[in-house]
């Protein structure tokens, strides 16, 4: 009866308590990841403000600076992992970010700021999904995309604890309290996680210690030999056209994506007349996204990853149509639909793009090609979060913002079914 039991344990993914370890533990640190992400630094917006005389949009540029640094250097940290291990970066990216917290807490000039925001972009990259990703995937091979939305929880999680956690010790301590809370917060849970993965990983037979010592099955699946996957660059990969179809879609969706949520709390206040309401309907919608990880991870175990990955940008679309029906319509009736599927899009995109590089590029260089996706998605995203904020500026309100989103999506969405098109002709070619 044990022996049974274990059987069945083993065939998704556990087959030592290690397993089990290793995903609770990459999930910790993507709650670490997020005491540097989006959510947080819209806290800090009005004290800055408050504190140097400085505009909103003047403070808000730092986000921007953020993402544009964390989207230059996603390539050379993906091959970095490829090359030097995972581990490693990960803990260099915490001491990053722990260095950029401290500074803050004394920052007097607009330029350190920006400064600042660029190192917490650089250390977020090298010390969160970029490297969780690559150890997620190539650990669990037999229940990857399970895995892989387990894990994509922490996101969620971190997302529902850091904010209101920052918000208290703004309010207790101010902004410059409040950044070293976080910076020992970092270090407190985020070194003791990696040294604690480090053990982990290293009592497992089957995990390389660097992401480009691939088995020849994989190596076989995507055609290349080590030394040729050695000498890889960007502009190496996305000659592929697979991939750089792919890199296009998700920049799109990114800009849709990212925008809307960032701005979703003022859309649906204007759109409803309802701030408790709009509130109420934002932390649902984080929610939600939880159980978007989950089905895509087990979808993508069992489907196609890009026609998984196409469902959940389809969803998000749906969502945004059903917002832009509460806008011109003021029926708050939209607001519950667009809930269930924008938050079940949403989550699922995250755990979907690493899905899709494992299944349709195998594991050569897979760092470098998250590092080469993630890239797309921060450009995307920085673009998706100033230009709505600039046509809000031009026509008072958010009409325009949303068709534009729109227009991402379905560009996003024909760009992908290409991607998809693309892919099953280069199986078929390489089949023959």
């Amino acid at each position: 009866m044990k022996n049974s039991w274990y059987a069945k344990i083993k065939t998704v993914g556990f087959s030592y308590q290690s397993d089990l370890s290793v995903v609770i533990l990459v999930t910790l640190l993507y709650v670490v990841s997020m005491t540097s992400w989006l959510w947080v630094f819209g806290l800090f917006f009005t004290p800055l403000a408050d504190e140097f005389g400085w505009s909103r949009s003047v403070a808000s540029v730092g986000v921007t600076t953020y993402l544009i640094l964390s989207a230059l250097v996603s390539p050379f940290i993906g091959r970095m992992g490829d090359r030097y291990g995972y581990l490693k970066l990960i803990f260099a990216g915490l001491l990053i970010v722990i260095v950029a917290y401290v500074w803050l807490s004394r920052v007097s000039t607009l330029w350190a700021m920006y400064l600042c925001y660029g190192l917490l972009g650089i250390g977020n990259t090298a010390g969160g999904i970029v490297p969780g990703s690559a150890i997620i995937s190539q650990y669990y091979r037999n229940a990857r995309g399970l895995m892989l939305g387990i894990t994509a929880l922490g996101l969620s999680l971190g997302g529902f604890l850091v904010v209101p956690y920052t918000q208290y010790f703004i309010e207790l301590n101010g902004f410059r309290g409040a950044f070293i809370v976080l910076a020992v917060t970092t270090a407190g849970l985020g070194l003791p996680t990696v040294a604690c993965l480090h053990r982990a990983l290293s009592r497992a037979t089957h995990w390389q210690n660097r992401g480009y010592n691939q088995s020849k099955g994989d190596l076989a699946k995507s055609g290349k030999t080590e030394q040729n996957e050695q000498d890889n660059s960007v502009w190496t990969l996305l000659s592929n056209t697979v991939l750089a179809t792919l890199v296009v879609a998700v920049f799109f969706n990114a800009a849709g994506e990212l925008g809307m949520v960032v701005h979703q709390f003022e859309i649906l206040k204007e759109g409803s007349g309802n701030a408790t309401l709009a509130a109420f309907v934002v932390g649902l919608t984080a929610a939600l996204s939880s159980v978007g990880k989950i089905l895509t991870g087990f979808f993508g175990d069992r489907y196609s990853s890009l026609t998984v990955l196409l469902g959940a940008y389809g969803l998000q679309t749906i969502g945004v149509i059903l917002v832009l029906g509460l806008t011109l319509t003021g029926h708050v009736f939209w607001i519950y639909p667009f809930l269930l599927v924008f938050g079940i899009g949403v989550g699922g995109c995250v755990v979907g793009r690493s899905i899709v590089v494992a299944q349709t590029f195998g594991f050569v260089s897979y760092g470098l090609l998250m590092g080469v996706i993630d890239m797309a998605h921060q450009l995307g995203a920085a673009i998706g979060i100033w230009f709505p904020s600039h046509l809000f500026d031009i026509s008072g309100n958010y009409i325009w913002g949303l068709y534009f989103f729109l227009g991402c999506y379905f560009v996003c969405l024909l760009l992908l079914r290409r991607t998809q098109i693309l892919s099953k002709r280069q199986c078929f070619l390489s089949s023959n």
